[in-house]
């Protein structure tokens, strides 16, 4: 359904929903006409993740409970939908925003829904508990310093991904943290309307 394939090593669990169009590769850097199946790495997506459209999946990592650094626009975005979906989500951001979302929760504000969604936040990553996945939603210009927040607090398991549409935001966390960074391009149109306040123009779903 939805035109996904699902590859050896690709394992779904319970109520797992993935989106049209979107993808698992079964090695990390896939090429043509090139038989590599002795590269294969196991994918893990555990029970209820949401998947989104046209997303991809590197090979080797495990989709589960998520953190983000950076809660902004786009991390505060990112985690109301996961929160909706059933996540565990702790924000990382500035204090007006974490003690609004720790009073009341995060306020989503979009189209067709605003309501307050349940939700941890702090302003410095000591609050994260060996997460599953981090999202990474700083600045360009913050990110060394976001990875450098995150010392001690990943386990070697643990994914990273950057929203942050930089050329070279990717490598530059790899370096500082030592983990595989998985890149993104985020297309959502989003504001902090007020603390602890995100609301939704278009885009991102």
């Amino acid at each position: 359904q939805n035109n996904v394939s699902i590859y050896t090593g690709v394992i779904l669990e319970d109520d797992v929903f993935c989106g049209p169009a979107m993808v698992f590769t079964n090695v990390v850097n896939p090429r043509s006409h090139v038989s590599r199946k002795d590269e294969y790495r196991p994918t893990l997506v555990k029970r209820g993740a949401s998947l989104g459209a046209n997303s991809t999946i590197v090979c080797g990592h495990t989709v589960g409970a998520y953190a983000f650094i950076g809660a902004g626009a786009v991390g505060c975005y990112s985690g109301a939908l996961l929160l909706r979906a059933g996540h565990d989500v702790t924000f990382i951001g500035r204090q007006q925003h974490v003690d609004a979302i720790n009073a009341h929760g995060l306020l989503l504000d979009t189209q067709t829904f605003k309501g307050h969604l349940p939700a941890k936040a702090a302003t410095d990553a000591t609050a994260l508990a060996s997460p599953d996945l981090v999202l990474v939603c700083v600045k360009s210009a913050d990110t060394e310093q976001a990875g450098r927040a995150l010392a001690g607090r990943l386990r070697p398991e643990t994914s990273i991904l950057s929203l942050q549409n930089g050329v070279d935001n990717a490598q530059r966390l790899q370096s500082v943290t030592g983990h595989a960074v998985i890149s993104a391009v985020v297309y959502v149109g989003s504001e902090m309307a007020g603390p602890g306040h995100i609301r939704h123009h278009g885009g991102g779903d």
